[in-house]
């Protein structure tokens, strides 16, 4: 079994098959859909930006509580550098 992997906009309902491929899937194939997000959709994480989730009893922590047990070099650095 051979792939053929190709992007198609899809029209009434169907895809065109490019001419390349027309010789090879003159059969019954198997598709899969893999929808493409367009430029002027939103994506997953700009929804939960306009619309948070909110759990109850949730605190976020702070940037002290973030680097508060930090003992590696590179998190000591992050944080003096944030204070220049």
């Amino acid at each position: 079994m051979s792939i053929i992997e190709f992007t198609a906009d899809i029209s009434s309902g169907l895809i065109a098959i490019p001419d390349e491929y027309k010789e090879i899937v003159d059969q019954r194939v198997k598709v899969i859909l893999m929808p493409q997000q367009r430029g002027s959709e939103k994506s997953y994480l700009d929804e939960l930006m306009e619309h948070p989730v909110h759990i109850k009893g949730f605190k976020p922590m702070t940037r002290e509580e973030m680097y508060a047990n930090c003992t590696q070099k590179i998190c000591r650095m992050g944080l003096s550098s944030k204070k220049r």
